[in-house]
């Protein structure tokens, strides 16, 4: 669309039109990529769930307005973004909180950590084997094994932030790119000698 753009204003004659494909290629795009489902942020500690109507839920109900507002950016959501807790299919507590939801046809069952107290390690293996993705803001037992994707602190470490579309075939977009090199990454930890 910026290329399109950038063409009708920098040519005069005629051919400035051609600039209206690109520009009407552009917005075919983004009008058919889909929005997210799910929405979590780089450190695991919120998310945001579409639910049936739309609208997106948060994990955290005390989610500041800097996160509130950037989930519900991502989510292409205008409106204040409730509570998962307050939803119809959510079940929550004071440390995790499930919520089943249908996408792709199929069932979703979602899990996400809400407190950072310690859960016995055999009520979370069982509870993390009877979800499909689960999402924590700390590292989980190596025997907690969902049915797809864990996204605890270890991986959330690797991939940064993620946003997951439940279609027919699943997608998951990340932050992070395999190979990518940033210097705030791999900050160098010693002074060069000096010349």
């Amino acid at each position: 669309m910026v290329a399109g753009g950038l063409w009708i204003a920098l040519w005069r004659a005629w051919a400035r039109l051609a600039g209206l494909i690109a520009v009407a290629l552009g917005a075919l795009w983004a009008l058919a990529t889909p929005m997210p489902d799910l929405l979590i942020t780089g450190d695991g500690r919120h998310l945001a769930l579409r639910m049936p109507g739309g609208e997106l839920a948060l994990l955290r109900d005390r989610a500041g307005d800097y996160v509130r507002d950037t989930l519900a950016e991502n989510g292409g959501v205008d409106a204040e973004l409730p509570a998962l807790a307050e939803q119809r299919d959510a079940r929550c507590s004071a440390d995790l909180c499930m919520v089943t939801v249908m996408r792709g046809g199929r069932e979703w069952r979602i899990a996400a950590t809400r407190s950072g107290y310690r859960i016995p390690w055999r009520e979370m293996v069982a509870f993390c084997a009877s979800v499909d993705i689960i999402v924590a803001d700390r590292w989980l037992p190596r025997g907690c094994v969902p049915k797809w994707l864990k996204l605890d602190r270890a991986k959330l470490s690797e991939t940064g932030g993620v946003a997951i579309t439940f279609d027919r075939t699943p997608q998951v977009v990340t932050v992070r790119r395999a190979g990518a090199r940033h210097p705030w990454l791999e900050a160098e930890t010693v002074m060069p000698p000096k010349d």
